[in-house]
């Protein structure tokens, strides 16, 4: 209707409210479907939310309900008293065990400490999805 232009008289802003108060008042109710389209649309994100939210625990074994929140406590622990939730659920370092062929063709064991780099990576994208989630019920 206009109303957005900055610079406008007080005679012409009174008279486009009033058109466009006529205008709702008159249809007030023939956008109901729309309304109730886009209520389903909302429940429909929620319960997406929710869904996500109950696959994400029983992928992580239980962990991810309290997972942000953990988080949140950990950041405000006394750095000595402090254990890492990431930690817990995304172990950065595990034992590998390797066979190779040594020098007489017989297999040997070598024991070693692997860095599971991607999972320093998957901790911060799961904190960010838990927090998505719940910002996106509010």
């Amino acid at each position: 209707m206009g109303l957005s232009m900055p610079v406008m008289s007080k005679d012409e802003r009174h008279e486009k409210i009033h058109l466009l108060a006529d205008y709702l008042y008159s249809s007030i109710h023939y956008h109901n479907f729309y309304a109730i389209k886009f209520f389903l649309c909302e429940l429909l994100n929620l319960g997406n939310s929710l869904f996500n939210m109950w696959f994400l625990n029983k992928f992580l074994g239980g962990m991810f309900f309290k997972y942000g929140i953990d988080v949140l406590y950990f950041t405000e622990t006394n750095q000595e008293e402090r254990t890492d939730p990431m930690i817990v659920v995304f172990p950065r370092v595990t034992k590998c065990n390797f066979n190779m062929y040594g020098p007489s063709g017989s297999i040997e064991t070598h024991d070693l400490m692997c860095v599971l780099a991607l999972n320093i990576i998957n901790e911060k994208i799961y904190v960010f999805l838990w927090f998505w989630f719940v910002i996106r019920w509010h």
